[in-house]
């Protein structure tokens, strides 16, 4: 069994839930499609493999730290990028994420997205 991860860097702000709402809808659209074709070039350069399943722990580095339900909603376009590239789908039999804020200065607020295989036996690896 390999347990290899893939890191995946996204620079920049994730907005938390509360600032995407207060973006008119054309720059809410815009920055969720930057943010999913962004995790799509970079797991290519990365040459994350498609996995079956997959269990990603998802980190928001920014200014404040956020409690669970706004670094969900703020990583959400970033988690989409993996379907279709790295995953069939970001449904529970697919994909197990795991949700983390962490604080950071404006210059390095980025998300990072730690991948691995999720076997058959509920474990991690590749």
């Amino acid at each position: 069994m390999n347990d290899r991860v893939w890191l995946i860097r996204c620079p920049g702000n994730a907005p938390t839930t509360s600032e995407l709402h207060r973006m008119p809808w054309a720059a809410r659209h815009r920055h969720a499609q930057d943010c999913r074709d962004l995790v799509r070039l970079l797991c290519l350069e990365a040459q994350v493999p498609y996995l079956e399943r997959a269990r990603v722990t998802a980190t928001r580095y920014g200014s404040l730290s956020v409690d669970v339900d706004n670094c969900a909603g703020a990583i959400k376009s970033y988690i989409d990028g993996l379907k279709g590239t790295v995953i069939a789908d970001d449904d529970p039999t697919h994909l197990q994420v795991e949700y983390r804020s962490a604080r950071s200065t404006r210059k390095q607020a980025r998300v990072e997205l730690s991948i691995q295989a999720w076997l058959d036996n509920g474990e991690a690896g590749a």
